[in-house]
């Protein structure tokens, strides 16, 4: 049943919402459309309140966000309702993997993406000696610091 005239007749021009299913007459919309959209088509009511991942469409890259610590950015391969199948960069095809779309966060900048893809992550044992440096730091400036207060003032 068409929302906006009532009519049930019409599947043919009917549209239905990718979000709650209401269907509509395209010729029923205002603006009105020419035909059914080839992509996804969202009614204006959802539009409205529409969560920050449905805008993401399939084709796209986007950040997937498990947790904090646990990114990656991959592309959008299908989306059925709330999942998504997503192709991550760097793996190969059999390892795509259906994802929710409420992990689809915006890409970080693109220097911010150059600059990781430039480095590399670190080992294990450097990442363990950049903590040791990292510590020894701390603990040199809390020495240092320690030895300004006990020392006497010279006025």
């Amino acid at each position: 049943i068409c929302k906006v005239c009532n009519d049930p007749d019409g599947d043919e021009r009917m549209l239905l919402c990718d979000v709650c299913d209401s269907g509509y007459h395209y010729d029923c919309l205002t603006p009105k459309l020419a035909g059914i959209p080839d992509d996804d088509w969202i009614c204006s009511v959802c539009s409205q309140n529409l969560p920050e991942w449905a805008k993401f469409k399939v084709g796209e890259r986007c950040l997937v966000q498990y947790h904090d610590d646990a990114r990656w950015i991959g592309r959008i391969v299908k989306i059925e309702g709330p999942q998504a199948l997503m192709h991550f960069d760097g793996w190969h095809k059999r390892h795509d993997l259906e994802v929710p779309r409420s992990m689809f966060r915006d890409l970080p900048a693109q220097e911010i993406l150059d600059r990781a893809i430039r480095s590399r992550l670190l080992t294990k044992k450097e990442e363990a000696a950049r903590l040791v440096r990292l510590d020894q730091d701390a603990l040199l400036q809390t020495e240092k610091a320690l030895v300004e207060e006990t020392e006497p003032k010279i006025a």
